[in-house]
């Protein structure tokens, strides 16, 4: 994929997590690009990234203001811990304007919401319903996350094992921020 094809879209500082090895410590967050109107004509996919997207309940709004004013842009994804996430179905009713959630849990607690949702229904089904998801496990989160690898049996949920990373830069694509951050 052009890099250029993909933009990883930083949305808010906020996060309910303090993760010692958090990327978001390594940069100064005013010193990431803004994204440009260009640079979004010419993307097909968005990563919505942060903090954490879902402690904002216009997440989906926001996706669906983006492909509505680039029709270009065809996927839409959301980095999460999973408990904002859980909290989020909570209290919303669906997710729409999104086509899948990267899922990072962090700690005990994270995989245990994590866990909550894939046994409630609805959110299991919102989630499902979703193009393409992942749930990366991290060595940190080893003990609890081996309960959660049968989710790959799903064919919209990937499971991927993953190391933390000193640098946080993006497999591919550009990393940009919102010109005002959110929340």
């Amino acid at each position: 994929m052009d890099d250029k094809k993909l933009i990883h879209l930083y949305i808010l500082d906020r996060c309910s997590h303090h993760c010692a090895l958090c990327c978001n410590k390594q940069y100064n967050t005013m010193e990431i690009p803004v994204v440009t109107v260009e640079e979004l004509q010419y993307a097909d996919t968005v990563c919505l990234t942060g903090g954490e997207p879902f402690l904002l309940d216009c997440v989906c709004n926001l996706a669906e203001d983006i492909k509505r004013q680039y029709p270009n842009i065809k996927q839409i994804y959301v980095y999460t811990c999973g408990d904002s996430l859980h909290d989020w179905l909570h209290r919303n009713d669906r997710l729409h304007g999104i086509d899948g959630v990267n899922i990072s849990p962090k700690n005990k607690y994270d995989c245990e919401c994590v866990t909550k949702i894939f046994e409630n229904e609805e959110y299991k089904k919102q989630i499902l319903g979703l193009w393409s998801n992942r749930l990366y496990l991290f060595p940190n989160v080893k003990e609890w996350g081996e309960s959660m690898k049968h989710l790959g049996e799903y064919e919209c949920m990937n499971v991927i094992d993953r190391m933390w990373q000193k640098e946080f830069k993006p497999d591919s694509g550009i990393f940009r921020r919102l010109p005002i951050l959110m929340g």
